[in-house]
């Protein structure tokens, strides 16, 4: 398990988080493997650049997109939503410290 943990850690380094022309953009599930969720983890980045959305709000929305792709049995939309209640705060913040629109562009006032 380790293994597939670092290569994933591997794989999301090599990621950026923000576009040759300035543009935020989401590097997918952070730190941990993406398996077929990735584009809940892409919403999930969306939401926190979105000033109108609570962090609650955002990662329960995490939660409930993995939900919907996974069986009900699957612990792993629990496990997520408790990593990111737990190491998403500064991530978040980051966010909020700049002006993003819907689509992750830098508003410049």
């Amino acid at each position: 398990m380790k293994a597939l943990v670092d290569a994933a850690k591997a794989i999301n380094a090599k990621r950026s988080t923000e576009g040759a022309d300035g543009v935020r953009q989401s590097d997918g599930c952070t730190g941990v493997p993406d398996w077929n969720i990735r584009k809940c983890c892409e919403k999930h980045d969306m939401d926190y650049m979105n000033p109108a959305t609570s962090r609650w709000e955002d990662d329960c929305n995490l939660r409930k997109c993995m939900r919907a792709k996974m069986c009900w049995w699957n612990p792993l939309p629990m496990i997520y939503f408790i990593g990111v209640r737990v190491f998403g705060a500064s991530r978040h913040a980051a966010f909020q410290e700049y002006n993003y629109d819907d689509e992750g562009e830098l508003i410049m006032d």
